[in-house]
């Protein structure tokens, strides 16, 4: 029985296709006209045309019932125009006229992909999936349908099959646009940055101009008015504040990829190829928010208490007469019209955001307001606890890390000294690790201009702190006055790695007193250097045990010497607390708290312009809390006075050992 019954649906089958084929021999050549009307209509783009062009095809599907050819032009008419049920309905009676045709099939697959845009039912998108599926079975050459099956995939939670699809996309249609779009999604998810770039690249050479300005665009990550400012700009000067929005934006300067770019652009390309329709893309609000921050943790459909109608206008006119007295316009027949709404959630940026599809028609915006233009806008302390950054104004987000790699937690400090030929940054870094580890270390300097002026690698070595479990390492870097910002990432070679961002302004050097930053160091103190190196240990964490000294090291520049060559000149260090003071008010005002009562003034003398300064603290006695300390150095002989303080710590327990690193501030 089994075999007579596969034997009789092969025979059904293959009748079918022959019908199919008659159909089309005995298309009569009224058919043909309307199918030319048709498509001549459909070209003009208007609505007017395109209705006109519907009903010639309608004609033509009447007069070759079973002409596959003629029912998919109109059910891809109907798709195309937003006819999702009738598109449906057609391309399941062709997939039941002539099952082995693929593009039916992929109909179906695009239609469900559409309803499940609109309603994120679970089901919708394992029919979409299924259905694409069937295509791709009967003709693997469909590159349209692997690359809807990448997204969908994805968006399933199945990144080993979206990968698979990615592959299939390339090798069936290697030379067109959208499965390099595809694949640099996938190599982007799975860590391998430089093939996503290459990828990207490839497309974005073959992708129609308008689309490919998408990714070139970064009006969504901007301020309005600059973004509108940028887009008016002449060419160079467009890509010119393009390249520094993407160097200031980029998570870690010492890598070969902008992470924060390719991060972009693997949102704009999951975003067209998600609500892309026929390949064009439907660029609403739910795209704009995808690329800015991202796709949400989730999204809620029609959520209670979300309006699900509207009427045209929200305040009631009205009308009287004697006969009825007053009354309102459509009272009658007040008139509703539906109002789809999805609630996008984004819990680590601390925003749920509204949109609403005003028409029914998968465009959705925003909320309008009369009294001013609604944005969703991030909560910076939100997003700064879950490790996230930041644009300028807040209109984008990117992750710290790209995916795939695991977060090191890193320590640093970077501090303002000066050297022989003026300024000099010094930057200390700290990692976990023991004698065996092998960590490598980067360093890159940007000046204010968004260009690299210095760069470093050094393999991390034993702290002195703490060798047995930190590995530590310092840069130097001597630069004219300005303003920069640095990065310090460390790599463990075995997929951990951790940035540090910092920024820095170098003031020219006035020809007056002047000291460096504060650096606060772990002990013992290194206070007979050898060979004129001063080695420091900074304390990375600012912190102190409870009974440890604060120990801080700073220097001194353009003492003036008296007759002799001596130089003298006095410090006064003192710390005071940052936590707010508990005692009732009226002790507050008329006595001294008890965590501000050290002060000391020390009078010191030696020989030369420059000195170099180790500070011990006997911090012993402050109670556990957050404190300050200020340096003031007072020259006798010119009368200049310099200024510096640094905040720190003070721990229950022993503090661990801080992360320290070891530089050359002579």
């Amino acid at each position: 029985m089994r075999i007579t019954f596969i034997v009789l649906a092969a025979i059904a089958t293959v009748l079918a296709a022959s019908s199919a084929r008659a159909g089309h021999k005995d298309r009569t050549p009224e058919a043909e006209r309307l199918l030319d009307e048709g498509a001549d209509r459909w070209s003009q783009g208007t609505f007017e045309e395109r209705r006109k062009a519907l009903d010639a095809l309608e004609q033509a599907a009447k007069l070759t019932p079973r002409d596959v050819h003629v029912q998919l032009r109109l059910a891809h008419a109907y798709l195309d125009a937003g006819y999702s049920h009738d598109a449906k309905e057609l391309f399941e009676h062709i997939t039941a006229l002539a099952p082995e045709d693929a593009d039916a099939w992929q109909g179906l697959g695009r239609v469900w992909k559409r309803d499940w845009l609109a309603t994120l039912a679970t089901a919708s998108l394992e029919k979409s999936i299924h259905y694409l599926d069937e295509a791709v079975r009967r003709d693997p050459a469909r590159a349209e349908a692997w690359t809807m099956l990448v997204v969908l995939r994805l968006e399933r939670g199945d990144p080993n099959l979206a990968a698979a699809a990615a592959a299939q996309a390339l090798a069936v249609a290697p030379d067109s646009a959208a499965p390099p779009l595809a694949g640099g999604v996938i190599a982007y998810q799975a860590g391998r940055l430089t093939q996503a770039d290459s990828l990207y690249t490839l497309a974005l050479a073959r992708l129609r101009p308008r689309l490919a300005a998408r990714f070139r665009d970064i009006s969504p990550l901007v301020a309005r008015d600059d973004g509108e400012a940028i887009l008016d700009s002449p060419p160079p000067v467009r890509a010119e504040a393009t390249r520094r929005f993407w160097s200031s934006s980029d998570p870690d300067p010492t890598t070969a990829v902008n992470e924060a770019k390719l991060e972009y652009w693997t949102r704009v390309a999951r975003a067209v190829l998600l609500f892309s329709d026929s390949w064009s893309p439907r660029w609403d609000a739910r795209a704009d928010l995808y690329v800015r921050y991202g796709p949400p943790e989730h999204i809620a459909y029609q959520p209670p208490g979300v309006a699900i109608a509207q009427r045209p206008n929200k305040t009631d006119n009205l009308y009287g007469d004697e006969l009825n007295g007053v009354r309102s316009v459509g009272e009658a027949l007040p008139m509703w019209y539906p109002l789809h709404a999805q609630v996008w959630e984004y819990p680590r940026l601390g925003m749920n955001v509204l949109l609403q599809d005003l028409s029914a028609s998968q465009t959705y915006e925003l909320p309008r307001s009369p009294y001013g233009e609604i944005d969703a806008v991030p909560d910076p302390a939100i997003a700064a606890r879950n490790g996230l950054l930041l644009t300028a104004n807040g209109r984008g987000t990117f992750a710290p890390l790209p995916p795939g790699v695991r977060p090191l937690a890193v320590h640093g400090s970077v501090s303002v000294f000066e050297g022989e030929a003026g300024p000099r940054l010094l930057a200390h870094v700290a990692a976990a690790g023991s004698p065996a580890s092998t960590l490598i270390a980067d360093c890159v300097v940007i000046d204010s201009s968004e260009h690299e002026v210095q760069r470093a690698s050094r393999t991390l070595g034993a702290s002195r702190c703490d060798p047995a479990i930190t590995r530590a390492g310092d840069f130097a870097f001597d630069l004219p006055p300005g303003s920069y910002r640095l990065a310090l990432a460390v790599s463990d070679g075995h997929g951990g790695h951790g940035v540090l961002r910092a920024r820095r302004d170098l003031s020219p050097s006035a020809g007056v007193l002047s000291m460096s930053d504060v650096v606060l160091v772990c002990g013992p103190l290194e206070t007979v250097p050898a060979a004129g190196v001063v080695r420091l240990d900074p304390n990375l964490d600012r912190r102190i045990g409870r009974d440890e000294p604060l120990l801080g090291y700073f220097e001194v520049y353009r003492l003036r010497p008296d007759a002799g060559g001596a130089t003298r000149f006095e410090y006064e260090y003192r710390v005071r607390s940052l936590d707010p003071d508990p005692r009732p008010w009226f002790k507050r005002v008329f006595g001294r708290s008890p965590s501000d009562a050290i002060s000391v003034k020390t009078p010191e003398q030696g020989v030369g312009a420059i000195r170099r300064q180790y500070l011990s603290v006997p911090a012993q006695s402050l109670p556990p809390g957050h404190y300050r300390l200020e340096v003031t150095v007072r020259d006798n002989a010119s009368g200049g006075r310099a200024h510096r303080e640094v905040d720190f710590e003070k721990v229950p327990e022993a503090a661990p050992s801080p992360a320290p690193a070891s530089v050359d501030a002579g």
